[in-house]
């Protein structure tokens, strides 16, 4: 029981001593963006390892262009790293100038910065999708692109009841 008592003591101390090492960061949350911080995206520890920040203003302009920055860092080892960026319906990625179509792949350490001009058709949230692929791991992380009020818009299913206790509830038939 001492032993093992001693073993969890020294393992707590050796976690809590590389977290206050310099050079050690935590893995960040995400944030709101705004127009001057970059966001780091979450990442998963079993994940193809690619690191995630982008700059999107507060508020993208419905029907024109805007410049969002994506910032790709791949993890070092000896394969290269997949990318496809998946493009929502409603909107337009260009990159210099071309549609953002297929993949491509980062080397390993690489890191790339990309200029992506976005253009949304109409007022809403919506999510631009990086997946990733290194080594069979796979990795899907968001950009959250607010176009105009950047209000999230659902559309309307099913029928609206009013309950007698004056609730309104949507009943959605089942599948």
């Amino acid at each position: 029981m001492t032993t093992f008592r001693h073993s969890l003591l020294a393992a707590a101390a050796t976690a809590l001593a590389l977290c206050l090492a310099p050079g050690v960061q935590a893995q960040s949350t995400p944030t709101k963006a705004s127009a001057s911080a970059w966001v780091s995206a979450p990442q998963k520890h079993n994940g193809s390892g690619l690191s995630l920040r982008y700059l999107v203003p507060k508020s993208l302009p419905v029907g024109a262009a805007a410049p969002v920055k994506v910032e790709l860092s791949a993890a070092r080892g000896a394969a290269a790293t997949t990318v496809f960026i998946d493009v929502p319906d409603g909107v337009t990625v260009r990159l210099n100038g071309q549609p953002l179509a297929g993949s491509f792949a980062l080397l390993p350490g690489e890191r790339r910065v990309l200029t992506l001009d976005v253009t949304g058709r109409e007022d809403g949230l919506r999510s631009l999708m990086v997946r990733t692929e290194r080594d069979g791991l796979g990795s899907v992380q968001g950009v959250a692109l607010p176009f105009g009020s950047g209000a999230v818009a659902l559309k309307p299913h099913g029928e609206l009841r009013t309950q007698p206790s004056g609730e309104k509830v949507i009943s959605l038939p089942a599948k």
